[in-house]
């Protein structure tokens, strides 16, 4: 990872994700749509262990961004231009892509919910 005071770049392999940090969120934008719903479970994954560990207190709410069709791609520019976020609980029920693919492993993202760190870093 790249790390700086107010952001990170990620690498997965050949996939990246951008996090930002804003007053009181964190904002990630993944270039590559393909890789955003298995990016979304990873980031969500990693919070649920920081809160099981460190943070007992801690409490969240998780945003998608809605991608307008045809305007699938996220650059990490749109991070400075307005965007419009939907609750992760309407996307889902939504099925919005690209954070929502149909054919997507359910199993493979419903194991990563329980892993160790050990575990969940090996899984990647």
């Amino acid at each position: 990872p790249i790390l700086s005071k107010t952001g990170a770049k990620l690498f997965f392999g050949d996939d990246v994700v951008f996090l930002h940090k804003k007053t009181s969120s964190i904002v990630m934008t993944v270039p590559s749509s393909h890789f955003a719903s298995q990016a979304l479970a990873v980031i969500k994954s990693m919070m649920r262990k920081i809160k099981a560990d460190v943070m007992e207190e801690m409490s969240w709410g998780v945003f998608v961004e809605k991608i307008v069709p045809g305007k699938e791609r996220v650059t990490t520019d749109s991070l400075n231009i307005e965007r419009t976020f939907i609750s992760y609980e309407t996307a889902q029920k939504k099925k919005l892509k690209p954070w929502f693919i149909h054919n997507c492993n359910e199993a493979q993202q419903a194991d990563t919910a329980n892993l160790e760190l050990g575990s969940f870093l090996d899984s990647l």
